[in-house]
């Protein structure tokens, strides 16, 4: 058949044609797939999460549980699949798409390059989040001291503003605060000063609580801080009422017996000590000793204040013990007169007095009268007949008040 003969066929006739064109098709397929075979590959993409506004708006936070990142199968040419790397595809996590359950997102997975060469494993996957409520807690803020004040120098906090801090995240974090604190540095202060400083938080162990899901309504807090003198001062106490019958109160000890406290030059200058009083001190009808935490605060005079870092309370002892009485006769001459005015003369009625001491029994056992003194006070009296309190010298103590007459006269 002449080639001429072959060609008038092929193109009248339109089935070989179409043969021809499939035949053609089938073979380039085979031929590519030769070349360029497709081929699959596992490829995994950090999960970006969208829509975090739809649970904050519901009062709600997330935590990721695990990793945030998905695997998944893609297929395609060899020369494209080579070729592709993480960039090439996003992962999304859609918050508003979340379970009932509140604790998975499903991930769409989206391809940014070769989207027509490719095809992606249909298996959806999902992204498991931990969520909870979102609450608000206030908090006092403390302020601690750094450094060291100036010797003889008392720096004390007037106010803090804000004086609380309303610290708002999830309620897993803020249950693990303890407190809101501000550090201020105190070296080289001799004058009144007021500081800004940052707030922070902090758990019971002392450990600073940071996480960028909590906030605070304010960052910072201005504390207003006072510098003044302090001065070391003696603490004594006071008993009030009287022991049971046949009992005294033998000493008064306080624990510690010394406190620092601060204020003015001029304050503190007239200050030598403080007296301490309490109902916890009232011995009436008590037959032992005690003791007994009394505040120190109650005795501090107007103007002066407890000094940073000083005991605000004290132990006190009250020791009470059995006393025994001694009857003695002493003479008059035993006894100073005080307060007698120049130009008077004063006598006593009697040569001697009767007097009761009442003490231990180590105390007073071994006195004789004539180891006994005391004195009357006359400055208060007037001329003739009159009778005047004894007092005893020393430690000595006497049952019961004992009154002397005596006799005043001009010379």
């Amino acid at each position: 058949m002449s080639v001429k003969r072959l060609l008038k066929i092929l193109s009248n006739n339109w089935g070989f044609k179409i043969l021809a064109l499939a035949l053609a098709i089938v073979i380039w397929l085979v031929i590519v797939n030769i070349e360029d075979p497709e081929k699959s590959r596992v490829m995994t993409v950090p999960v970006s999460v969208e829509n975090e506004e739809y649970l904050l708006d519901q009062g709600y936070s997330y935590e990721i549980d695990g990793r945030s990142e998905v695997s998944f199968t893609v297929s395609g040419a060899r020369t494209i699949i080579e070729d592709l790397s993480e960039s090439d595809f996003k992962a999304v996590a859609d918050l508003s798409e979340i379970n009932e359950d509140m604790d998975s997102v499903p991930i769409q997975i989206s391809v940014t390059r070769f989207n027509s060469g490719l095809t992606l494993q249909k298996r959806t996957q999902y992204l498991d989040i931990t969520v909870e409520k979102i609450i608000s807690k206030d908090f006092e803020i403390q302020v601690e001291e750094k450094g060291t004040a100036p010797e003889n120098r008392n720096v004390s906090i007037v106010s803090v503003n804000p004086s609380t801090v309303t610290v708002t995240g999830p309620e897993s974090i803020l249950s693990s605060v303890a407190e809101a604190r501000v550090t201020v540095d105190i070296s080289n202060s001799n004058d009144d000063f007021s500081r800004n400083e940052e707030i922070t938080l902090w758990d019971e162990s002392g450990k600073q609580v940071e996480d960028s899901k909590i906030t605070l309504s304010d960052r910072q807090a201005t504390v207003q801080l006072s510098v003044d003198a302090r001065k070391d001062v003696t603490l004594t106490a006071k008993t009030s009422g009287t022991p049971e019958e046949g009992y005294q109160v033998t000493s008064i000890e306080c624990n510690p017996e010394k406190t620092t406290v601060a204020g003015a030059d001029d304050a503190l200058s007239a200050l030598t000590g403080l007296e301490l009083t309490s109902d916890e001190l009232d011995v009436t009808d008590k037959n032992e000793s005690f003791t007994a935490e009394v505040p120190i605060t109650s005795a501090l005079p107007s103007g002066i204040i407890l000094a940073e870092g000083a005991p605000s309370m004290t132990t006190v002892k009250v020791t009470i013990e059995p006393y025994i009485t001694k009857e003695l006769t002493i003479s008059t001459g035993q006894i100073a007169v005080k307060g007698l005015a120049d130009g008077y003369t004063l006598t006593f009625d009697e040569d001697t007095v009767d007097i009761v001491l009442k003490g231990r029994e180590e105390d007073i056992a071994d006195i004789e009268a004539e180891d006994v003194t005391g004195s009357v006070d006359v400055s208060s009296l007037n001329t003739g007949n009159q009778s005047v309190t004894l007092k005893m010298d020393g430690d000595l103590t006497l049952d019961a008040n004992v009154t002397v007459p005596v006799r005043i006269r001009r010379d």
